[in-house]
């Protein structure tokens, strides 16, 4: 069989997953902050769709899109007089 190091012992790997965990854990806790997934793919860096697989890899209901708080308009926004 010889002498196979193993995955779990390789620090580079451990680097790699906790990266992963905080990130998660960063994407997580924006979401509790009613944050979009665009928003937090932004902000993270990654695509809103990898937040969603990551937000429900662990656990999380995807809000609709109706959930989120109104967002006032900007002031470019023309208003009706």
């Amino acid at each position: 069989m010889g002498n196979k190091k193993s995955l779990l012992n390789d620090s580079s790997l451990d680097k790699v997953l906790s990266k992963d965990f905080l990130v998660a854990k960063k994407i997580i806790e924006l979401y509790t902050e009613m944050k979009t997934p665009k928003e937090i793919g932004t902000i993270v860096g990654i695509s809103g769709d990898t937040v969603r697989k990551v937000l429900k890899e662990n656990g999380i209901c995807i809000r609709k899109s109706w959930e989120y708080p109104r967002k006032a308009p900007s002031a470019k926004t023309p208003k009706n007089i």
